[in-house]
């Protein structure tokens, strides 16, 4: 609600998520008159007409005062939006006395990396403790000033979405940004702070060909920035601005693809996954104990290990 001493306006729209829009049902209203419409506050021709209609409706000959209504009510709502976003980036889940105490047994465990390589047979992925444990250790290493990256590479169906996805699900939710198509521009188009420390996983690499440069970017200067044109909400003139993503992040992608950009080669550590006949037996046997009481039973221990 935003009270002027001509008029009062009530604004209405989704304003927590950045956008390049800032669209919004506005009432408009005084004592005797009342006007509603719908429009985006960030166009200059939308504006416009906003305010001719106001001037037509309610008898306003200032012009310039309903343009400042306008900017002022921009204002507050980007302010409000900024505000929100901050408030997202700052909550932190809070472990419980009982996490905690887990987690500081797991982290005191002798045999840590036996108990790692256990927790992803449980999760449903066999042998490859080598495979495993390299993995594990390039998620954890999100948390690093130089973390640590890979390349699962196999036929298809040989298990290497298998293996992403266990060790998906042993990272923090909060922490996981699992994509399964990347565009060529969309990594610009985070929050400067959404990736920070964050594990990375791209489901497929065919079809993401085009993020290769920022990924590269990201991964090499921790951070990427790219210029646009976008137009002034106040004036409606043209200005170049920077978009900025900082990292570090973690990264992990999987392809059947054996030719893999040289320039990824020399980032990224590249995991064969066991293809024969013995490993694909075993991963069949165990998907068939989880269907039986035992199978079922054991399932119930999970929320342990996640």
């Amino acid at each position: 609600m935003f009270q002027f001493p001509h008029l009062n306006y009530r604004v209405i729209g989704n304003f927590s998520e950045y956008t390049i829009n800032l669209k919004a049902n506005i009432k408009v209203y005084n004592q005797n008159e009342v006007f509603v419409d719908s429009i985006d506050l960030y166009k200059n021709r939308d504006r416009q007409n906003f305010i001719y209609n106001i001037m037509d409706k309610f008898n306003i000959k200032d012009q310039l005062q309903l343009e400042n209504d306008l900017n002022q009510i921009i204002e507050v709502i980007e302010k409000q939006k900024e505000k929100k976003e901050k408030e997202k980036k700052r909550v932190k889940p809070e472990l419980t006395e009982y996490q905690k105490d887990i987690g500081l047994r797991f982290l005191k465990n002798p045999n840590l990396v036996d108990e790692i390589e256990e927790d992803y047979t449980k999760l449903g992925y066999v042998r490859e403790k080598k495979n495993k444990i390299l993995l594990y250790l390039i998620m954890t290493s999100r948390l690093m000033d130089n973390p640590l990256h890979s390349i699962l590479i196999s036929r298809s169906g040989a298990g290497k979405s298998l293996l992403a996805e266990v060790t998906e699900e042993l990272c923090p939710s909060e922490d996981l940004v699992s994509i399964s198509d990347l565009s060529a521009q969309a990594l610009y188009y985070f929050g400067i702070d959404e990736l920070k420390h964050k594990f990375i996983v791209i489901g497929e690499k065919e079809g993401s060909e085009g993020s290769d440069y920022p990924l590269r970017e990201l991964i090499t200067k921790k951070s990427i920035t790219k210029a646009i044109p976008m137009k002034d909400a106040v004036t409606g003139q043209i200005k170049t601005v920077s978009i900025k993503v900082e990292g570090p992040i973690s990264f992990v992608e999987t392809t059947t693809s054996g030719e893999i950009n040289p320039e990824n080669l020399n980032r990224c550590f590249v995991i064969g996954i066991d293809e024969s006949e013995d490993q694909t037996r075993l991963i069949h046997d165990l998907q068939r104990k989880n269907h039986t009481l035992q199978g079922y039973l054991q399932k119930k221990d999970l929320n342990k290990i996640i």
